[in-house]
């Protein structure tokens, strides 16, 4: 029986040949496995202790194949803990086009944070000593911290557009709500509290909703 051979140049809905479309997923695949070796790198050894032959040797490719994705350590390390943070940034983009209430949203999306570290609690308490790792990138723009800054303000303008929230300085609180979940966040991983997660969201969002004022006093918003 004759072998039907497939056209190697018929094209695919995103516009690639089959060829192509191959050799992006295998290289898709080879980056995720230097990725996954980074991470179990930076673990057990710190950055300091991070170097490309370990990697090459963990990864189980060549050296010169690192370089062919990553400019150097310092790239490879970051990509390796931007990949980290992707199922946050995922989930948070799904709370956004949910069609619920703003602070429906807001509650979830607090949550959402908080449980995401918790879940991985071990690895960003290793991550949080290690300056070479996981550093402050609040100077950096389109870092972690501006892109959560972001989404929470998506979520505060939709609230002040539909009446649900007064009109505010949306930058500014979104980034005084940042704080508030980082506290707590730190908090959590150096086992500084004894609350559950559902406990701590109610508490954030009774202070964001509410303040700090006697209930009596409260504004209601």
């Amino acid at each position: 029986m004759q072998k039907i051979q497939g056209n190697n140049n018929e094209k695919s809905h995103t516009g690639e040949t089959r060829q192509e479309q191959r050799r992006r997923l295998r290289e898709k695949g080879i980056r995720k496995c230097i990725l996954d070796a980074a991470m179990e790198v930076i673990v057990s050894k710190g950055s300091d202790g991070f170097t490309m032959d370990r990697l090459a040797g963990d990864a189980g490719v060549a050296k010169g194949t690192l370089y062919l994705y990553f400019a150097g350590k310092t790239e490879v390390i970051q990509a390796a803990v931007d990949a980290v943070f992707e199922p946050l940034f995922r989930d948070m983009d799904s709370i956004l086009e949910e069609d619920t209430e703003p602070q429906g949203k807001l509650k979830r999306f607090f949550c959402c944070g908080l449980q995401f570290f918790q879940d991985n609690i071990q690895l960003f308490r290793i991550l949080m000593y290690d300056r070479g790792a996981l550093t402050d990138d609040r100077l950096e723009e389109g870092s972690h911290y501006w892109i959560c800054q972001d989404k929470i303000s998506q979520v505060l303008d939709e609230g002040v557009a539909k009446g649900v929230f007064h009109s505010m300085n949306i930058p500014i609180v979104s980034n005084m709500i940042i704080e508030i979940i980082s506290g707590q966040i730190f908090l959590n991983l150096i086992g500084r509290t004894n609350n559950t997660i559902d406990q701590q969201v109610e508490m954030i969002m009774d202070i964001v909703m509410h303040g700090i004022a006697p209930a009596k006093e409260r504004m209601v918003l």
